[in-house]
């Protein structure tokens, strides 16, 4: 059914969820996050059914903490909506990994769009090409620890 290949744990072949660890229990999980290991972490994660929803939630607040510093100002319900969005997005994502590397995605990419979106709005006065470089180095931090997170 799967080519020979053996599985580490069983997968969910609708999700992608793992299956046969359903239990809610979040001792592996905090277990991790108290040694500092985040590997274990996301390993604990990927166990849960509600794996998703809490990337969801962390890479909301991550938003909302991280993106007003590469923002510009004047863009404050912009921001808060792209903050929302962005866990909302990574919440309905089938897995942890999809959630991690979409929603990391959408993440890295809303200072640029809010820069673009606050020059339409003041017609581009005051905008520069320097202005983008908080944001893209924002962007590939991001992408790169959330690409490091699925590997």
């Amino acid at each position: 059914m799967h080519c020979g290949q053996d599985f580490e744990t069983p997968v969910d072949a609708d999700g992608g969820r793992v299956v046969g660890y359903g239990s809610d229990d979040a001792a592996d999980f905090e277990a991790a996050l108290d040694a500092g290991d985040l590997d274990g972490a996301i390993r604990a994660l990927r166990m849960r059914e509600n794996g998703p929803k809490v990337v969801g939630i962390v890479l909301g607040l991550v938003a909302l903490v991280t993106v007003p510093l590469v923002s510009p100002a004047g863009v404050t319900l912009l921001y808060l909506a792209a903050a929302v969005g962005v866990g909302l997005y990574a919440s309905r994502q089938p897995s942890v990994d999809d959630a991690l590397r979409d929603g990391g995605t959408v993440l890295a990419v809303v200072p640029l769009v809010l820069w673009l979106a606050a020059a339409l709005l003041s017609g581009f006065v005051g905008f520069g090409v320097l202005d983008l470089f908080g944001p893209v180095v924002y962007a590939g931090l991001v992408l790169f620890a959330t690409r490091r997170m699925t590997q």
